[in-house]
């Protein structure tokens, strides 16, 4: 292995005891007496292998809730019926290049998820531009893991942005370590055009913000401390971050990002928080800074730490130049090309008045440890090779290491006390961890011996195999499997892919018979996803639940939920169609199902049969659970005396409380030895829940989309996850 492509500080000594010698010029790896390609082809290959798997029947998984929303915006805009940012649906900028793919490869599922995609594959090929930080094994293990991982090979799959910010997030750590590096006005402004895109995709982007402005002050700390020991004569390279002094700063960063989210989450006051930690943070570099600054008039030599010399390498015309191209950039964004031009600001004040109103809203119930629990079961792997990866990035600690160390970190504390817990921003902390587990198998390389490395590479191997099979099956055969949890919250089930052949065939029978589509009428309570689904349909009803479906047989086909519910005077009613529509043939189906898992019953063996099987784990249920509460607008009083007083009730709600949760089916009864709790019948379907609806086909057309085709309603099978009438039986 050549010593350029090492990380700072690590000697090749070991290398040369286990590697062949090669000819000059031939630096690739020599593993078993077989030398291996060089890590460029490797990268493409997986580069190769990512694009397939993101690719192969793109289209085949019904839609997921929010990815009909970002495939019917994109339609809009395509249609010239867009109208400007909202930050209910995150960024613009997605909208508009889907809307490109759609004009290109035409209005598709497939061309709906294709941005995710293409910036899921992309991303695999980032840690080739951090080879000389990772090193060879570690450039080609963050590639592999890039590619074969569950969550980012499931959200590559997956119509939202979560594949685009990944992208995005990496893209921009290469360019703002490689401007590090060696400055140039070219690279600060790729780094600041790549930051106004991610700006304009998901308002996530401020807490990426928030996370580097951190990470600035700790190198920046930990500079001075550097210099502090070369003038003290402990050190002889004020280059070398100290691993002790860097540790604790990560410690003392990450005890106090942790304070401001706890506290601010329960005091509401979390903006006010966030500007004491910057605070306080600020006066601990000053404070480390501070012997070094007094020393510099009589010190001749003096130079400031090099990130200091680093921003300002490219003097203010290179930065003039850099945010000129991010303002740009934002206004054209947020005015949707200069459309809407009263909406340049909208990107800062109403995104920011929309995500901190939705902090008390938990969106997903999800306790604050979710992603502790859900992380792990499916990437465990690489969760292991990253504590390698992380060990062995502080105690030789370089800007690449701590910045990976530190927005792992980072991220698992403030995406756990967000207002929203979901499955898809299991991808934002994984995004660091895969980056440390590709420097665990670095060090793993380079301190491997001829005796415990076939060993170590039969564990490894399995592992990877494990992972690989699990990551196959999440999101191919169990894609709308709601037993998955990267597949919780709204997805679709194949049920509804089935309702929508079978109106394709009533479609086809009726053009046969009366010359035109059938007339659909369908419940706007769950609107989604059929609204893309049915976008261009001609002769179709919205009806809402309070009106109820139209009696009259002017329908040919309805689509209604099985409980009806007004909103307006508060009542259900469970529909009865063989009662109420005695002309119609009626299949009850699931068309969007979940699982509520209860992470505290898992336990050991529950967690290996829920790795091997997917068997769910048991419930404890919490009568009183509810995914998404209505958080009601209150008159905030002003002044600081009010602000510190919400503060400290936080802390003490903090202090007191516990953040506890449970949810089951609708299934329970109370316990007859604990008065007061309830129990759930052991039914063998513990959390599972769908959202049912009726399909009804009126008889004038029922008998003949059997003959013609009956397949679509043999689909409407029993779903191993789903409200006991759609459910299989088990147990």
């Amino acid at each position: 292995m050549s010593s350029i492509d090492m990380p700072a500080g690590l000697s090749t000594k070991s290398e040369a005891t286990t590697t062949e010698t090669v000819a000059p010029g031939d630096n690739r790896l020599v593993i078993a007496g077989v030398r291996m390609p060089r890590t460029g082809p490797l990268v493409v290959l997986f580069l190769a292998l990512a694009l397939v798997l993101r690719l192969w029947e793109l289209g085949e998984r019904p839609f997921h809730h929010d990815e009909s929303l970002d495939a019917w915006w994109s339609w809009r805009f395509r249609n010239g019926q867009y109208t400007g940012y909202d930050p209910v649906y995150h960024g613009p900028l997605r909208f508009y290049i889907t809307a490109g793919f759609y004009e290109l490869f035409g209005e598709t599922d497939a061309v709906a998820r294709l941005f995710s995609a293409l910036t899921g594959t992309a991303v695999v090929g980032l840690p080739w531009f951090l080879r000389r930080e990772l090193g060879r094994a570690g450039t080609i293990a963050a590639a592999a893991a890039l590619t074969i991982s569950p969550t980012m090979l499931y959200y590559s799959r997956f119509g939202r942005e979560d594949a685009q910010m990944v992208f995005l997030t990496l893209l921009a750590m290469v360019l703002g370590l490689s401007y590090l590096r060696s400055p140039r006005a070219l690279t600060a402004t790729g780094l600041t055009f790549t930051l106004a895109c991610s700006f304009a995709i998901k308002e996530s982007t401020y807490l990426f913000g928030l996370l580097l402005a951190v990470f600035m002050l700790i190198i920046l700390a930990a500079q001075f401390d550097a210099q502090n020991r070369v003038a003290a004569g402990t050190e002889a390279d004020a280059n070398k971050l100290n691993p002790a002094f860097v540790s604790a700063t990560l410690v003392f960063a990450s005890a106090g990002l942790t304070v401001v989210a706890v506290i601010g989450h329960l005091s509401g006051e979390l903006f006010p928080l966030v500007a004491i930690y910057m605070a306080a943070l600020a006066a601990f570099v000053l404070a480390t800074a501070l012997p070094r600054i007094r020393g510099r008039h009589t010190d001749p030599d003096y130079e400031w730490p090099s990130l200091i010399n680093a921003i300002t390498a490219i003097g203010w015309r290179g930065w003039s130049v850099a945010l000129g191209v991010f303002a740009v950039s934002w206004l054209l964004f947020f005015t949707v090309w200069f459309r809407e031009p009263g909406d340049w600001a909208t990107g800062f004040t109403r995104a920011i008045e929309y995500w901190d109103s939705q902090q008390e809203v938990n969106r997903g119930g999800q306790p604050w440890y979710y992603y502790l629990y859900a992380l792990p079961i499916y990437e465990w792997l690489f969760v292991v090779l990253a504590f390698i990866g992380g060990w062995r990035g502080l105690r030789k600690p370089t800007m690449m290491s701590v910045l990976m160390v530190w927005f792992a970190v980072g991220s698992l504390i403030l995406y756990s006390y967000a207002g929203e817990r979901m499955p898809w921003l299991i991808a934002h902390p994984l995004l660091p961890i895969l980056i440390l587990a590709a420097l665990g198998v670095q060090h793993l390389w380079q301190h491997r011996s001829r005796v415990g490395m076939p060993a170590v590479g039969v564990v490894l191997g399995l592992a990877l195999l494990f992972t690989t099979s699990t990551s196959i099956r999440a999101s191919f055969s169990n894609g709308a499997d709601s037993r998955e949890i990267l597949s919780q919250a709204g997805q679709a089930t194949p049920h509804l892919t089935a309702g929508l052949a079978r109106l394709e065939t009533i479609d086809e029978i009726s053009l046969r018979e009366t010359g035109r589509p059938a007339r659909l009428a369908i419940g706007s309570a769950n609107a989604w996803p059929y609204s893309w689904y049915l976008r261009d349909r001609a002769g179709m009803t919205w009806f809402n639940s309070c009106d109820g479906p139209p009696v009259d047989g002017s329908a040919d086909v309805i689509i209604v939920d099985r409980n009806l519910t007004c909103t307006t005077d508060n009542t259900s009613r469970e529909l009865r169609p063989q009662e109420e529509f005695v002309d119609y043939q009626s299949t009850l189906f699931a068309m969007r199902s979940w699982w509520v898992p209860t992470y505290n019953d898992a336990g050991p063996l529950g967690w290996i049969r829920y790795a091997r099987d997917r068997t769910l784990w048991q419930q404890n249920p919490n009568p009183g659970f509810v995914g998404v509460r209505d958080v009601a607008d209150e008159d905030v009083d002003g002044g600081i005396g009010a602000t510190l007083n919400r503060i400290q009730d936080g802390a003490d709600s903090a202090a007191d409380g516990f953040v506890g949760f449970a949810g089951a089916d609708d299934d329970r009864v109370p316990d007859p030895i604990n008065p007061g709790a309830f129990v759930e019948p052991e039914d063998g379907r513990d959390g599972c829940g769908s959202v049912d609806q009726w399909f009804l086909v009126h008889n004038r057309f029922a008998f003949s989309e059997r003959v013609v085709d009956s397949g679509p309603i043999e689909a409407i099978a029993p779903l191993a996850c789903a409200s006991d009438p759609n459910s299989t039986p088990r147990g």
